[in-house]
């Protein structure tokens, strides 16, 4: 009588290299957008000039505060929504925020052009040029693809048209010398951008259903918070450049390219809260393991905040005159308060866009910014009146942190909340239950999962 041979047992499933897979290709995209900034701010110095470079950062922020607009929220709370619905849901929801995104960009497109003029020393054309350019990407799926966990996406469908766009640009410039060329290559790899976006979301997660008006009105009042925490953090981000832009003074390049070095070191730190995003509110968590991971995140929350925040603040005087030949000197009081805002930017992206929107507090996150704004807009004024420029940097890292108080605040009392609700799970034998996944999928296609309050 013949044996048969026991099956082969199949190999675990192996989460962690999974989830190192995930980081290492948002990591790699960082540090491609981020080697592409380095080479650009250096580059588009010596071949338009430092007031060329500065006007353009100035009209890049104008059209980033139009950008949050016509985002209306998906940018803040779109990763870790994605991350918990049901991905039959998908399609409806990217064609839902495509309609109303592109509704507001037409609406954002002219506002944003004006003020670039007025707030910029390009010529008209140029300011417009530039404004649209850098609203198209506002109309991609970067967030669909973050909470889908998709690095490979994200670098083909979005980022690559970026780069290809800036270093055909660069190249352009070296040989030209004209800023109106630059910006007439970047509006194309915007539109590039755009079209292979929508197309690949549709390819990848199948046709939408038809959409209708009560649909659409459904989707802008759930999207009411993310879209009140996106324009609050805008108003004390963008808004001190373009206020330095035109009233800068003196230090005006100074502040400027210290404003860059904030956006380029922010990026630095995206790989892990787009990893966190999608790993935080997955929606196989019970109480207990969703409780472990917001511990994990806050720990990595407090490293990288910590480095941060003396890594810039003793290495930016020295970077800032090396990157620009000598052209431009960042000075220790501008120096710190752009590491104190760095670091407090570092430890609240993840304290809300991971952990408060990840338990469903959207609002304590809308709060947040909202807080931030106003005391970094009043202190803008306030600062400027006696110390300029750099008065502005400290308003921006005073809102920062105001931001970063109040979400540690209301993180608090929600994992306070997270707790109760483990033990009494404990409490009832053979109890697992899960926390709800963050938002309403869809409208009209709602998941049923119950939220622990």
């Amino acid at each position: 009588m013949s044996m048969s041979m026991p099956a082969r047992p199949r190999p675990p499933h192996r989460p962690r290299l999974k989830h190192a897979r995930a980081l290492g290709g948002f990591t790699g995209i960082t540090v491609a957008l981020l080697l592409t900034s380095l080479v650009s701010v250096p580059a588009l110095i010596l071949f338009l000039g430092s007031a060329a470079w500065a006007d353009l950062l100035v009209i890049q922020s104008t059209a980033g505060i139009g950008a949050v607009l016509v985002l209306f929220g998906w940018g803040v709370t779109g990763p870790a929504r994605v991350a918990a619905m049901d991905r039959t849901n998908l399609p409806e929801e990217f064609r839902d925020s495509l309609v109303i995104r592109a509704v507001l960009v037409v609406a954002a497109a002219p506002v944003v052009a004006l003020t670039a003029i007025v707030s910029s020393r390009l010529s008209p054309v140029d300011a417009i040029l530039g404004s649209v350019a850098y609203l198209l990407p506002s109309l991609g799926a970067s967030w669909l693809f973050i909470g889908v966990g998709s690095a490979r996406l994200m670098f083909l469908f979005d980022v690559a048209p970026r780069i290809a766009a800036n270093l055909v640009g660069l190249a352009v410039a070296g040989l030209t010398h004209s800023v109106t060329l630059y910006l007439a290559i970047q509006l194309v790899g915007g539109v590039v951008l755009v079209v292979c976006s929508a197309s690949v979301v549709r390819k990848r997660f199948g046709r939408p259903d038809r959409t209708s008006v009560s649909r659409l009105a459904t989707t802008l009042r759930y999207q009411s918070s993310g879209v009140l925490s996106a324009i609050a953090g805008s108003a004390y981000t963008n808004i001190p450049i373009v206020f330095v832009g035109a009233v800068g003074g003196a230090r005006r390049d100074e502040v400027l390219f210290a404003f860059r070095i904030l956006r380029i070191a922010i990026t630095g730190i995206t790989p892990l809260t787009q990893f966190l995003q999608g790993w935080v509110p997955r929606r196989d968590s019970d109480v207990v393991q969703q409780l472990k991971r917001l511990r994990i995140a806050l720990r990595l929350a407090a490293a990288t905040a910590l480095v941060m925040t003396l890594g810039l603040a003793s290495l930016l005087p020295a970077v800032s005159s090396l990157v620009t030949d000598g052209q431009i000197f960042v000075s220790f009081d501008v120096s710190a308060a752009i590491a104190i805002a760095v670091g407090a930017i570092a430890a609240s992206q993840i304290t809300g866009l991971v952990c408060l929107v990840g338990l469903g507090r959207e609002r304590a996150v809308a709060v947040s910014t909202t807080a931030g704004a106003i005391a970094g807009v009043a202190l803008m004024l306030a600062f400027n009146a006696f110390a300029a420029a750099a008065g502005v940097a400290w308003s921006v890292a005073v809102a920062e942190t105001v931001v970063l108080v109040v979400q540690c605040a209301a993180l608090r009392r929600a994992m306070h909340s997270l707790e109760q609700s483990a033990m009494r799970a404990a409490a009832t034998p053979g109890s697992r239950r899960p926390v709800e996944p963050l938002a309403p999928a869809s409208p009209g296609k709602r998941d049923t999962a119950s939220r622990v309050s």
